[in-house]
């Protein structure tokens, strides 16, 4: 029988379902209800054909795709009473290409983009790549992918730089940025802080490239800085006070390393030894920790010769709580400040009706 209307075509696909019964009940009932997965990181809405991109807890539209194609179908149900199939043709689906992450330089542009928008979102300024984006993937499925990260801070400017890199060297990604937020909030644990992010956040963009969300096993990879106070930020298990110093920056990596579906080790490792000990005798470790602290001290100088020391101060991606006040967001939430912030408009406002005088820093 060919449906003639949406309606006959509904009612067969019901009697297939029910297995004839006048009652209309499943003739087995369903599975239990599946929790909406949030390590799902993609999402395509119908009604707007854009699909959306997971950042924390913030869905971010990433693509407007062209019109899908309706394209004719067979589907098959199988009765599992009978143990038969049957065939039921009309039915249409829409199939629509959707833009794979095809490369890390990629997906930098394209959440760059967004972070230039004004919408949301941080993301370093300089990445580039020496050798092979493909060795570097390979490298982080197996598990041998290493990061080293340092910072930089003088007179209320910071900057970090990073290297993710094969054991043998030949494959490097270099990360350069400045240190974002407030002139007051600048300091040398947040620009080893922001130095661990950007790490943090292209390694999601190779996970992504990796698809390591298909694979069951987790590889890992080791990150060591010369920063223990930022390490200890960064990866302890106490409790982060929102009321510290450093909030923003702290609890935006602690929910990128819960979102990673890889394992992330901590590595301190001395600092500036080259002024105590020739490159030479320094060991991997050490020597690489030079060469970021290098690349982050000439960047800083950049920036100050070049009148770039004011630095942005956007709300992160994956960030999971921010303040803003008067449009500035604030590095961390100062809990006196926010009740004065709710509370004094009301207080004023009352005595204001009572013609009660007002003290001008009331």
């Amino acid at each position: 029988m060919t449906p003639k209307s949406s309606r006959q075509l509904f009612q067969m696909i019901s009697t297939h379902l029910t297995g004839h019964s006048n009652r209309r009940r499943l003739s087995s009932p369903l599975g239990p209800w599946h929790s909406f997965d949030l390590s799902w990181k993609w999402q395509y809405s119908p009604s707007t054909n854009t699909l959306f991109h997971r950042e924390g807890h913030l869905w971010i539209p990433s693509w407007t795709l062209s019109a899908p194609r309706s394209l004719s179908s067979l589907v098959v149900f199988r009765s599992t009473r009978a143990g038969s199939s049957s065939t039921l043709r009309a039915l249409t689906y829409q199939r629509t290409h959707l833009p794979p992450p095809s490369s890390i330089l990629d997906l930098w542009h394209h959440f760059g983009s967004l972070a230039e928008s004004g919408s949301h979102g941080w993301v370093p300024e300089v990445i580039t790549i020496e050798g092979s984006e493909y060795r570097l993937v390979q490298a982080l499925r197996a598990g041998t992918l290493c990061a080293v990260s340092d910072g930089s801070y003088k007179a209320k400017v910071g900057t970090a730089c990073t290297q993710l890199l094969t054991e043998d060297r030949r494959d490097i990604i270099w990360i350069t940025c400045q240190t974002p937020g407030k002139f007051d909030d600048q300091s040398s644990t947040r620009s080893e802080l922001i130095g661990l992010m950007a790490s943090l956040l292209v390694l999601d963009w190779m996970s992504q490239v990796a698809h390591l969300k298909l694979f069951a096993s987790q590889p890992s990879v080791e990150m060591a800085c010369d920063g223990l106070i930022a390490l200890d930020k960064s990866f302890s298990k106490a409790h982060l006070s929102s009321s510290g110093a450093q909030f923003d920056l702290a609890s935006t990596i602690r929910a990128l390393l819960r979102h990673l579906p890889l394992q992330v080790h901590r590595r301190h490792v001395k600092g500036h030894l080259d002024k105590h000990r020739p490159f030479s005798q320094l060991d991997w470790w050490e020597q690489r920790n030079v060469e970021v602290d290098f690349k982050a001290q000439s960047y800083r100088r950049l920036l100050e010769s070049t009148g770039r020391s004011a630095a942005s101060n956007p709300r992160f991606f994956h960030e999971p709580v921010s303040l803003f006040i008067d449009g500035v967001k604030s590095s961390k939430l100062d809990q006196a400040h926010i009740m004065e912030l709710v509370s004094l408009p009301a207080l004023r406002a009352y005595w204001s009706s009572k013609d009660r005088p007002i003290a001008k820093n009331f």
